[in-house]
């Protein structure tokens, strides 16, 4: 007889003991956790909402688009074309945001 020893657990096992999450939601928290990352990436309002309210640090995609323009990684030409692509795929408010902290960092630099 072999004996197998219990996998070590992650505070992701505890947290999503008994929580309803999809398993893509799932293995991202198992990832976040494993790895020490400093936010997770989604645009899945349900799972940024479980993120809020479990103080996880989040980020949608629009609000990467401003991040990497406000660190001169990504011109506000390119990110502004990248957001017109995501536009069908986000929230308006989320669009809106992003399009204006975009333009306030045209009219800043």
């Amino acid at each position: 007889m072999t004996q197998k020893r219990p996998k070590a657990r992650t505070p992701a096992d505890h947290i999503l003991k008994g929580i309803r999450l999809g398993p893509g939601e799932q293995e991202t928290l198992r990832l976040y956790f494993s790895e020490g990352a400093d936010a997770i990436v989604s645009d899945d309002q349900k799972f940024l909402n479980w993120l809020d309210s479990h103080n996880v640090p989040y980020l949608t995609p629009a609000a990467v688009l401003v991040l990497l323009v406000e660190r001169d990684i990504l011109s506000r030409r390119r990110a502004k074309a990248a957001l017109e692509k995501l536009r069908p795929y986000i929230r308006d408010e989320q669009y809106e945001r992003a399009r204006q902290d975009v333009q306030r960092r045209e009219r800043n630099s």
